[in-house]
């Protein structure tokens, strides 16, 4: 089990890091959707998407690589609540659960652990 992050701000990326390592859960950042293919082999149960790393537009696609790639993970996506389109607009597009930055923020360590129990 294992997760995958994709965000642009590592400061934010080192304290999920730091949650996941406190919880004994791998966790691999990539810092662009150009990435995250790659990274995909890892197979992912668990895929955090910050909405400020992936341009509106590429937003569907990114969720069906994910689908295609690890089909058994769940995906997250969070961003600012002020960006109701695109928090909208990553429901449309298949993510499983849509938080703001601060939902996801408070609850980041019972999601990871909901998640990837160990």
């Amino acid at each position: 089990m294992t997760a995958l992050f994709l965000t642009e701000d590592m400061m934010f990326a080192s304290r999920v890091g730091a949650q996941a390592n406190s919880l004994n859960i791998p966790i691999e950042t990539v810092s662009s959707v150009a990435q995250l293919d790659e990274s995909l082999s890892c197979q992912p149960t668990l895929f955090v998407v910050d909405l400020a790393a992936v341009p509106t537009d590429q937003l569907e696609a990114t969720v069906e690589t994910v689908r295609d790639r690890a089909p058994g993970a769940t995906i997250i996506a969070f961003g600012p609540h002020v960006w109701e389109a695109k928090l909208q607009a990553a429901k449309q597009a298949g993510c499983d659960q849509v938080l703001s930055r601060g939902q996801f923020h408070k609850e980041m360590s019972d999601l990871l652990q909901q998640y990837l129990p160990e």
